[in-house]
Order: structure tokens, then C-alpha cells, then sequence
């Protein structure tokens, strides 16, 4: 395959790639047959058609770069032959013009020089003084620079600082370059002083709380109409909440002249592998997880749950996104444009047992602070969900949780509900290093799904009964690494076992290896 060409020492380069042990043939037009002289790992055969002035060159890919060269009277053209995982490793930087087209290559800009070794080279300028390069290395120790280019260069820096090239062929040089050694020390989040708080308060008696919104809506614009129930439409979309967890509190009353509900009936819908808890006052229900869209669920109701005057019911559920054009009705008609209106909330809800005119007297709903006027307008809207704790900002820097109870994730919960957790960890990583972090959940199955924030910031969701993802990238601009930063983990317990109340383990893991340099 081809990646690039250049003039390397005034002949025309040519550079491919392939896979290694695989077999390439490259067809090139000459006058008449070179002579070839080889240098590398890949070994070659070559012929040559006087009919069609075609030089044929056949080789499997070795590992390395292999330097051919083709000389005629007329002219010399160099094919360079590397392997996939060596050409990752080829930089063609650009060297800038002038005017208003500086950086343009064939315009004002150019390309003469074919860089290999660093993991990365950021910038090159050329001048009277030799060729300067930044970028970064990933490896410890030392690793061999070269430079393919004019034979006429006189002197290479990396990094600013001055290196001792090797001319080791017409217009190619080589240097060693290699890193500091700086030592990376890495917080354990195990070892860490962690606090808790409930982040369920909704179940309790004489729940009060101005972010949650009345679900009084009666009418709907949106192609699903509600299976049963009535007659509020539960649907999170029409009251302005259109990602991250979701909350409903239904209310109804009792008292001993009312029949008694023999189970609160929800159908909930929150897409593909999407799930759902439910209480009544503070008793657990159960929890719904399937791998439906939406999911139907009947929940026994004894006299003790109960209670004379208003009762509550609680559902929490997950909310996974819209569906695509298509993605389950395919080819009826109207179906790929119904999928994109697929409601997320409550489809049903019934008090079995209750006459109609004795069901639920009102509903509220939760979702992100503010809905679609959320007041966080540099993490913006997907950052937050309608947890409690999302709602109180606890996930945020600065939050004081001085009061909390001292407890770990790892620990966890004693039963059923969701729990959130704060610690600090202090970084302070070497300047001009490149450090990629990772948070890193055990790969354990529980019944658990916990959302992780850096700094405020949401940096992902882990789904312990389904997965795959246990490793969770902080890209840059989120920590501090010269300072304190802020991790909060929301645990929303879906089961009674053992594992479905704790999350196993959390690390900071270094991935991909520590890039110094041109940072």
C-alpha cells in the first residue's frame, strides 16, 4: 500500500507498506532495468518487461524498513519498504512557507524529510542551521532517530536539545534519542479516604425537593400512545429531560376504607439494555434489567408497605438514549421514523387491585437540573442525569462533604438503592510528559450499574451485569496533574447479593505507556 513520496537526496522516493508475511508487487516505469542494490529485511525478486518499460518488484513484508535502490543512467528512484506496525512510526512533518499559504503542503508549504523512530513529532522547522524537531517519545531508554532527506543536512535537534547524527547512507541520518527517566507515581484509590451519602432520599416520608417537576401532562404530540394508566403522559421527553438517569414519584392514598393494592404494576421504557427499581415508601419492590426496550413488571404490595395517607412510589430508571432511524422497526411503514419516537419513561401504571377512581392522585418526575435550561453550560447537558446527587452537584470540585459519612465504594451499600461517593487524590506527574490515566473498575458481574466523575465531569457509565467496559479513559483537560482532583462514583445497588451492593475495586491505571517530549 502506499504511504507517501519524496525526494531523498535529489531521487525520487517511493513509500509502501503491507502486512508482514504477506506478498505485494509494485509496478514502477522505467526505461530501461535498473540495477538494484537492497538493504534491510525483506527480501525481493524483480523483473523487468521491455514491452511495457515496467520494472516489477514482488517481496513479503519482513519486519523493519528496507531500502531499495534502482539506478539507471537516466535517474535513481528509491523504494522504501516497511511493515504495518513500522510505518505507524513514519512522520513526514511539514516545513512551512511563506505568505498567507505557509502551512499548506505544494502550495507554500513543504514535505522533504521522512521521519522514523518517536511516537510522535510535532512540529519541524528548517533553517541554515539544521533541522529542528519536537515530538514525543514512548519508550524508556533510547530510541534510534533517522532522517531521511538531502544529504546536505547539517545538524539535528530534538526538542531543542543537539544531537550527533550519523550519515549511514546518501541522505539518511541516524541519532539516538530517549527520555528522562522521570519517575510516575500513580495514587491507589484502594488505600483513600472515601465518603458517603444516600442518594435516595425520594423514598422517605415527607420527601420535599423544588428540582423535581409535576408530571401533569394529558396530552402528547408523540406516536406511542401510553399502554394503560391515566391520565398523565409519563413520557421524560415532553417535560424537557432527554438523557441520564430518570426518576418518577407517584402518590396515592390510603387508609382502611380503601381496598387494599395487591401490586404496583409499571410498564417502563428506557431502550436496549436499559434498567429499573421501584419502591413503595421506603419499601423495595424489585428491579427490572432486560435486554427490551421496555419492560413490563407487576410488584406484589403488602398491608405492612402501606401506610394511612399519601404513599409513595418510587421508580428509577436508566435512560439509554434514543433509538436510531431503523434500529427496530425496519420496513412497515412509518417504522424508521416512529424508532426516533420511542418515549423514555413510564408507557403504564396501574395500582392492581384499586378501582380507576382510586389510583394514583399525582406524579413527579427528576431528570438533569434544569432539563433543557441546564445551568452548566461548560459540561453542558449529557453530563448529568436526575439522581439526587447529580441534582445537589455533589459530583462537583468544591462540594463540601466534611459531614458525610466515612465509607467506600467497596464497602458499599446495605441494601437496594443508590449511594454516592467522593475522595481526593493528588497527582503530580513530571512537566512535558504526555501520562494517559485511566479509572479502572474489577472485572467482577454484579447487579450494579455506577456513572464515574473526574473533576465534574462524567467520564463513564459501568453496567456490571453486562459490560464489556471496565476501563475508563480521562482524556486531557479534565485532571490536575500538578494538584487535587475529585472522583464521585454513583452506585445504584439493583440487587440484594453480595456483589450487586459493592463495587469490587477501583484503580488509576497508566495505559498506552508515558509519551515525554514536545508536550
Amino acid at each position: 500500500m502506499l504511504l507517501s513520496t519524496f525526494q531523498l537526496d535529489g531521487n525520487d522516493a517511493l513509500v509502501v507498506y503491507g502486512n508482514v508475511d504477506l506478498v505485494y508487487e509494485v509496478s514502477l516505469q522505467l526505461e530501461q532495468a535498473p540495477t538494484v542494490v537492497t538493504s534491510g529485511t525483506t527480501r525481493i525478486t524483480s523483473m523487468y518487461s521491455d514491452n511495457e518499460n515496467s520494472f516489477i518488484v514482488n517481496f513479503v513484508v519482513a519486519k523493519g524498513i528496507t531500502t531499495v535502490e534502482l539506478e539507471t543512467p537516466q535517474k535513481t528512484v528509491v523504494l522504501l519498504i516497511a511493515d504495518y506496525d513500522t510505518a505507524t512510526n513514519l512522520w513526514m512533518p511539514t516545513i512551512a512557507g511563506d505568505g498567507e499559504l505557509a502551512e499548506y503542503v505544494d502550495v507554500e508549504a513543504s514535505a522533504p524529510f521522512l521521519v522514523r523512530g518517536p511516537y510522535l513529532v510535532r512540529t519541524a522547522t528548517l533553517s541554515s542551521d539544521g533541522l529542528a524537531l519536537t515530538g514525543d517519545l514512548n519508550a524508556e531508554g533510547s530510541t534510534v532517530l533517522t532522517v531521511y532527506g538531502p544529504s546536505t543536512l547539517g545538524s539535528i535537534t530534538w526538542n531543542g536539545r543537539k544531537l550527533e547524527p550519523v550519515k549511514v547512507a546518501g541522505g539518511t541520518w541516524q541519532a539516538e534519542i530517549g527520555t528522562s527517566g522521570a519517575s510516575i507515581e500513580i495514587p491507589d484509590l484502594m488505600k483513600a479516604q472515601w465518603r458517603y451519602k444516600d442518594s435516595l432520599p425520594e423514598i422517605g416520608a415527607g420527601f420535599e425537593d423544588e428540582s423535581l417537576v409535576i408530571a401533569d401532562h394529558t396530552e402528547t404530540t408523540n406516536t406511542f400512545p401510553p399502554y394503560y394508566g391515566g391520565p398523565w403522559i409519563l413520557y421524560a421527553d415532553d417535560y424537557g429531560f432527554h438523557a441520564g438517569n430518570l426518576l418518577w414519584r407517584g402518590t396515592f392514598q390510603h387508609n382502611d376504607s380503601l381496598p387494599l393494592p395487591t401490586a404496583v404494576n409499571i410498564s417502563v421504557s428506557g431502550g436496549i439494555h436499559f434498567a429499573a427499581s421501584a419502591w413503595l415508601n421506603e419499601h423495595f419492590l424489585g428491579s427490572s434489567d432486560t435486554l427490551l426496550a421496555t419492560n413490563n413488571e407487576s410488584w406484589p404490595v403488602t398491608k405492612d408497605m402501606l401506610v394511612d395517607g399519601d404513599n409513595h412510589v418510587t421508580v428509577l430508571q436508566d435512560h439509554m438514549g434514543g433509538n436510531l432511524a431503523g434500529q427496530i422497526v425496519c420496513c412497515t411503514p412509518g417504522g424508521r421514523q416512529r424508532d426516533l419516537q420511542q418515549p423514555r419513561g413510564l408507557q403504564g401504571y396501574y395500582l392492581v387491585g384499586r378501582p380507576e377512581d382510586k389510583q394514583f392522585t399525582r406524579w413527579e418526575l427528576a431528570g438533569n437540573l434544569g432539563g433543557e435550561d441546564f445551568p452548566d453550560k461548560t459540561r453542558k447537558i449529557l453530563n448529568e442525569g436526575g439522581l439526587y446527587a447529580e441534582r445537589k452537584g455533589w459530583h462537583l470540585p468544591g462540594f463540601d462533604d466534611s459531614e458525610w459519612e466515612l465509607r467506600t465504594p467497596f464497602q458499599g451499600l446495605d441494601k437496594p438503592g443508590v449511594g454516592f461517593f467522593r475522595t481526593t487524590f493528588n497527582l503530580n506527574l513530571p512537566g512535558n510528559h504526555d501520562v494517559p490515566l485511566s479509572i479502572v473498575f474489577e472485572d467482577m458481574p454484579g447487579h450494579y450499574r455506577a456513572q464515574l466523575y473526574i473533576n465534574g465531569w462524567q467520564m463513564g457509565k459501568r453496567v456490571a451485569n453486562i459490560g464489556p467496559q471496565t476501563s475508563f479513559v480521562v482524556h486531557q483537560g479534565i485532571l490536575n496533574y500538578e494538584g487535587e482532583n475529585v472522583i464521585g462514583v454513583s452506585l445504584w445497588a439493583l440487587g440484594e447479593d453480595e456483589g450487586d451492593l459493592k463495587i469490587p475495586s477501583l484503580r488509576i491505571e497508566r495505559g498506552g505507556g508515558v509519551y515525554e517530549g514536545g508536550v
